[in-house]
């Protein structure tokens, strides 16, 4: 029997602020897509199990492999990036015993923009 960890991978563009609100950071292009600020991280009952992750991100990234180790300071492995658009991304999870488990995402943050329940905040 293999393996497995109750784990999921979520991810989100909108964070929650104390003075604003729910808010959206927006780095917007003239020639281009708006780039958002996007959090990807893991959920599961078998977080404190996980040693690393490593977040394969889409082809167009310059550096697209991230390892996150999990740290009290980052204890749901979070990672932030600069994103227009939705894609698939594989995520590698390593157990603290060495043990891999790979996980397929597809980015879904554009699906929480379509509410607008949110105040948008323009980076430079």
């Amino acid at each position: 029997m293999e393996k497995a960890l109750d784990l999921i991978v979520k991810d989100t563009a909108i964070e929650d602020d104390a003075n604003l609100g729910r808010i959206v950071h927006v780095k917007e292009r003239k020639t281009s897509p708006d780039l958002f600020r996007v959090k990807i991280f893991l959920s599961g009952n078998d977080l404190p199990l996980v040693n690393t992750v490593r977040y394969y991100l889409h082809p167009s990234f310059r550096s697209r492999e991230k390892l996150v180790a999990r740290t009290p300071s980052n204890p749901n492995c979070e990672l932030i990036i600069w994103a227009y658009g939705m894609f698939d991304l594989e995520v590698v999870v390593e157990d603290r015993s060495g043990y891999r488990f790979k996980i397929n995402h597809r980015l879904s943050f554009g699906n929480e923009l379509r509410t607008g329940d949110f105040r948008k905040v323009v980076e430079r």
